[in-house]
């Protein structure tokens, strides 16, 4: 899973900065870029917090941050054939500004 690369992605469809998301959600900015750089595995409680913060659910986030890496071998073919309108879909829905 790549949260990190899911909340980037969010910040950046939303217009925030790193800087803003840490104020917004009073976690601090060391803790933002671990998070962001996949260094640190948030609770509960604070991808729930980002969530809310960016306009999205945690569910949302998390189904983001599904890496072909998480998929079995078994099903890459499916995911790499799905995947791309499935997030394009999710982008559309709730990632609008």
């Amino acid at each position: 899973m790549n949260l990190g690369k899911a909340i980037r992605t969010v910040l950046d469809k939303k217009g925030l900065s790193q800087k803003e998301l840490a104020d917004l959600t009073n976690i601090s900015e060391t803790s933002i870029s671990l998070l962001l750089t996949n260094q640190t595995k948030p609770r509960k409680e604070t991808i729930e917090r980002i969530a809310e913060v960016l306009g999205v659910t945690a569910e949302i986030l998390l189904f983001l941050s599904i890496d072909r890496a998480d998929v079995p071998d078994a099903k890459r073919e499916l995911y790499d054939a799905m995947w791309p309108n499935v997030e394009n879909t999710l982008h559309q829905l709730f990632l609008k500004q």
